[in-house]
């Protein structure tokens, strides 16, 4: 919809004077142009920004990297009737920087807790939108199939944290094509230097020497 992209494109950055008159026009035209296109593609933010929540507008709305997602991203799964979370539980979680843990603790004691809510202790600064998905679907698929990093690097990560489930299928396309190449150093062991602590000497200079 033509009305929605010239909004949003005079949004901007959504701090000027008039960004607040051009978020409300570009809802008004998404009611519109939401049934113009299949499929959306754009940030959990954005998605908020644009699309009322309720009731359900799409049949299915999926969260890619959803361990990266904080509690504020939960609100995107109302946009559709079905979810699929995709995430890892091996990955960092988000981090609400800012934000006292306490007064989240208070705020769950004082309405979560009363209110029957499931789980209601989990809705705090470092659980992320797949940490409450995995909680609330017994359905689970491990995607094996890696196609991204080099068989070397992905492969130590399978053997690692995934029970050697990950199947690396990117082949390496010659020897340059290769990220990580590896190579014994038998001399090598870590020694203990004052002015940087423990290092290996006889790799570093392996390294440097290849």
């Amino acid at each position: 919809d033509l009305d929605w992209t010239a909004a949003l494109r005079k949004i901007g950055k959504g701090t000027g004077k008039s960004a607040a008159h051009w978020q409300a026009a570009a809802q008004r035209a998404m009611s519109e142009a939401v049934t113009a296109v299949p499929v959306w593609i754009m940030s959990i933010d954005r998605a908020l920004e644009q699309f009322p929540g309720t009731p359900p507008i799409f049949d299915v709305v999926i969260v890619d990297e959803a361990s990266q997602a904080d509690l504020f991203a939960l609100p995107v799964l109302t946009l559709a009737r079905r979810a699929v979370v995709v995430g890892d539980d091996q990955q960092i979680g988000p981090q609400l920087v800012g934000v006292p843990t306490d007064r989240v603790n208070a705020l769950v004691a004082t309405h979560l807790h009363p209110a029957g809510v499931p789980s209601a202790e989990h809705f705090d600064t470092e659980s992320s939108l797949y940490d409450h998905a995995v909680r609330r679907s017994p359905q689970r698929i491990l995607l094996t199939e890696h196609f991204r990093s080099v068989p070397e690097i992905i492969g130590f990560s399978s053997g690692v944290y995934y029970d050697g489930k990950i199947q690396p299928l990117r082949a390496a396309r010659s020897s340059l094509d290769r990220s990580v190449v590896s190579e014994h150093v038998p001399q090598g062991k870590r020694v203990t230097l004052p002015e940087y602590g423990e290092v290996n000497v006889v790799e570093a200079e392996a390294l440097v020497a290849r």
